[in-house]
Formats: structure tokens, C-alpha cells, sequence
């Protein structure tokens, strides 16, 4: 009996350091996502495509609103090719959930930004869901898919 109870012990205290770890663990994957969320949303006002296609994958999809999906990193990299009469002022991604399962994740929520061209300023706003891969242990946007929407409309 008291092996019986000395080895629920040491098992109840494996699983406590192992699930403590683990929720560790998780909590800095989602933070390691969201810095690279933030740093999507610093490229794109920067207009820097090469930092842009540096946090997608080597095999990246992309699904612009109202496009066919983009898979080819060249054709990824003229999409984001930007347009030098538009200046991007603001551009913020506001995660509703993000989801780590092993070395994929998956997050979704709103986007919203502000652009300028000739003068003229213009908002958007929209949704995305954003599937991200560890490669070279870093989070990248393996699937991306966005949407404008009118948050006015239910």
C-alpha cells in the first residue's frame, strides 16, 4: 500500500511539473504569435515586402478578399508589392483566439488600417484567420485569409 500510495505521489507531482511547464510554454508560443502579428502590421505600413515575406512560410497561401488564393512566393511577393502613391498610416490585426496545437496554430479575430493616396484618407476594416507553422522554431503565416467587412452590419 505504501509503494501503491508513494508512486501516486511522485506521479501527481510529474504531471503538475509537466502541465506547469506546458502552460508555460504556451503562453510564450502565444506571445511569440503575436509579436509576429505585430510586426505584419509594421511591415505594412513600412511597405517593407521583404520583411512581409519573411514571417510567411517557404510555402506560404495567401487569400485576398475577392481574389484566387496566391500559393507561388513570387506571386505572394508582387501581391504585396505596394504601391508607392499609397501610404499605409495605420494597420493593427485584434486576435479573437489563438490556438497552438504542436507546431501549428491557428488565430482569428479583426484587422482594421488607415491609407492614404492623393491626399485622400481612407479606413477599413475586416476579418481574418491566420494558420501559422514553426519553421526554424520560429512562427510563421503558413495560411492567411482576410475579408473586408462593415462593422456597421450585424
Amino acid at each position: 500500500m505504501k509503494k501503491t500510495y508513494q508512486f501516486f505521489v511522485l506521479a501527481m507531482m510529474l504531471l503538475t511539473i509537466c502541465t506547469s511547464g506546458y502552460t508555460q510554454n504556451t503562453a510564450d508560443e502565444k506571445a511569440a504569435i503575436l509579436k509576429q502579428a505585430r510586426a505584419f502590421s509594421k511591415a505594412f505600413m513600412a511597405q517593407d515586402t521583404d520583411k512581409i515575406m519573411d514571417i510567411y512560410t517557404k510555402d506560404a497561401s495567401i487569400f485576398p478578399n475577392r481574389r484566387k488564393i496566391v500559393s507561388d512566393r513570387k506571386a505572394i511577393r508582387k501581391y504585396w508589392s505596394f504601391n508607392p502613391k499609397v501610404k499605409n498610416l495605420h494597420h493593427k490585426l485584434m486576435p479573437e483566439k489563438v490556438e497552438i496545437v504542436g507546431n501549428t496554430a491557428y488565430d482569428y479575430g479583426y484587422y482594421e488600417g488607415t491609407n492614404e493616396y492623393n491626399g485622400k484618407q481612407n479606413n477599413f476594416r475586416g476579418k481574418y484567420v491566420v494558420v501559422w507553422k514553426k519553421e526554424d522554431g520560429v512562427w510563421k503565416m503558413y495560411l492567411d485569409i482576410w475579408n473586408k467587412v462593415d462593422m456597421k452590419k450585424k
